[in-house]
């Protein structure tokens, strides 16, 4: 079983910010929700498979509570800031209006999670 906070980047409402392996978003309380999913592990070609998620805010209590009133997450990201900062270009040149801060166009999917195995 997986977890993760899942949050709509449209919600964002301050630069998320980068520094000393720590990612930084604001965002609108009630707008960020925890989901847990299963993972199956397929034996005759053994890898895993793709995660189902719940569709229904679910996993531990506590974790549902506080992801629906929290207004920000701090995430500890563990790989080199050039690697980081690439992999989050976009969401890092996001502005609090929702638009994007660089004159180049941008792709972002529109949500941002943080998981993990349990």
């Amino acid at each position: 079983i997986k977890t993760k906070v899942e949050l709509d980047l449209c919600s964002i409402t301050e630069q998320p910010l980068f520094n000393d392996g720590v990612l930084t978003v604001s965002f609108g309380a009630g707008t960020a929700r925890a989901m847990e999913g299963v993972q199956p592990f397929d034996w005759e070609k053994r890898q895993s498979q793709r995660c189902n998620w719940s569709k229904a805010p679910s996993g531990p209590a506590d974790l549902i509570t506080n992801a629906a009133s929290a207004n920000g997450m701090e995430v500890r990201i563990s790989n080199t800031e050039p690697k980081v900062r690439k992999d989050l270009a976009a969401l890092l040149a996001l502005t609090p209006n929702g638009g994007s801060s660089s004159s180049g166009s941008s792709s972002s999917s529109s949500s941002s999670s943080s998981s993990s195995s349990s």
